[in-house]
């Protein structure tokens, strides 16, 4: 099974030790998301036989240069775009770790 047009979004505000105030907005697509079902089947204390399905396998497909990353705030263009950046790796690392607390879930 695969679905599609699903993201991570998210906002937040990070504070400097300065007192610096900036806002973030991120937004992660997820290009795709596979879910392999393995039909089984289940028969109770009666003998009634009862379909059931298992999700075997669980694949996120990511593009990180779609990650998008807006911060906005007190802090010089040249430190935004370090934020940005730092925070477009952590959400790699991110997504890549919720791919497989999915998959422990299920």
């Amino acid at each position: 099974m695969e679905i599609h047009a699903l993201e991570v979004v998210g906002s937040g505000i990070v504070v400097s030790d300065s007192g610096s105030v900036e806002r973030l907005k991120i937004r992660a697509p997820i290009d795709l998301c596979q879910l392999v079902i393995t039909p089984e089947q289940e028969v109770n204390e009666e003998g009634i036989l009862y379909p059931k399905f298992e999700i075997a396998d669980v694949v996120f497909q990511t593009h990180a240069d779609e990650f998008s990353v807006d911060v906005t705030g007190d802090l010089p263009l040249y430190k935004e775009s370090r934020i940005e950046k730092e925070m477009k790796k952590w959400l790699e690392t991110e997504m890549k770790t919720f791919e497989k607390d999915f998959k422990v879930a299920l």
